[in-house]
């Protein structure tokens, strides 16, 4: 499939019309909206460290937000990014981003390293006025998690006595050439949640005439900790159902992503 089926995506999806020959532009948006799914992992995995769920929803047939989670087999990785804007610019750059992270050659390179690293892969490409905000994190079986948080809404870390907002890290990825990321470490115990969103799910609109009040992170955090015993799919499915109550009768502006990990060893 080709750039301009993207950009077909992009632009039926902006209007809302089909032109000319209706059924090949379906074809085209399909056809996108599967090559982006297929860059995606299963949206849940279970192995002997961790529990994990996702869902991501674009605004458009295709989108800026992705995830991933990699079991190395000593480590289990994650990232949520939200790539500048929608629709396929933002699509490309997400694409951009994704590609970098599967090439990854250094097992041993810490969360900051990597986000060096893929913030001197963007940069080099000079794409003007566009960045990325991206949450990395590694799990390991000695009940660490290290993390580095480039500009993304903080994840949460729950566990029995207390919330962590992840927010250690840098500037979203792209903006400019050789800033500095920092990383963070803290314990887990088995059974913590790591609850990550993108902006779309912490920003949507309230229905019911309320416009001006978003879902926000407080409500995340009811969500998770209500539904903390349940799966890690059925948390995500209750964040989605959550949000689609709050926003009812109110039109969704942004593309939107949750990953929720469960720690188990």
């Amino acid at each position: 499939m080709s750039v301009n089926d993207f950009r077909c995506a992009n632009a039926v999806q902006a209007s809302g019309v089909l032109p000319g020959n209706g059924s090949a532009v379906r074809r085209r948006l399909q056809s996108a909206t599967d090559v982006q799914r297929a860059l995606l992992p299963p949206s849940s995995y279970s192995g002997g460290l961790v529990e994990a769920a996702a869902m991501t929803q674009p605004r458009w047939a295709v989108g800026g937000d992705f995830y991933d989670y990699v079991d190395t087999g000593r480590d289990f990785r994650i990232v949520l990014g939200d790539a500048c804007g929608k629709g396929t610019a933002a699509a490309l750059q997400a694409a951009v981003v994704q590609g970098v992270l599967a090439t990854e050659p250094d097992a041993e390179a810490g969360p900051a390293q990597v986000m060096a690293r893929l913030n001197q892969a963007l940069c080099r490409r000079m794409i003007p006025a566009r960045f990325v905000t991206l949450f990395y994190g590694i799990l390991t079986p000695d009940r660490r998690l290290r993390y580095c948080n480039a500009g993304l809404c903080r994840p949460l870390l729950l566990n029995r006595h207390a919330v962590h907002r992840l927010a250690t890290g840098g500037p979203p990825l792209g903006l400019w050439d050789g800033p500095r990321f920092e990383e963070a470490s803290l314990t887990l115990h088995p059974g913590d949640l790591l609850a990550a969103c993108s902006d779309g799910i912490l920003e949507a609109a309230g229905g019911n005439g309320d416009v001006t009040e978003e879902f926000g992170e407080r409500r995340v955090l009811e969500v998770v900790w209500r539904n903390r015993e349940r799966s890690t799919s059925e948390i995500v499915q209750s964040l989605v159902t959550a949000v689609q109550e709050f926003t009812s009768g109110v039109p969704v502006y942004d593309d939107m992503t949750a990953v929720v990990v469960r720690y188990r060893a």
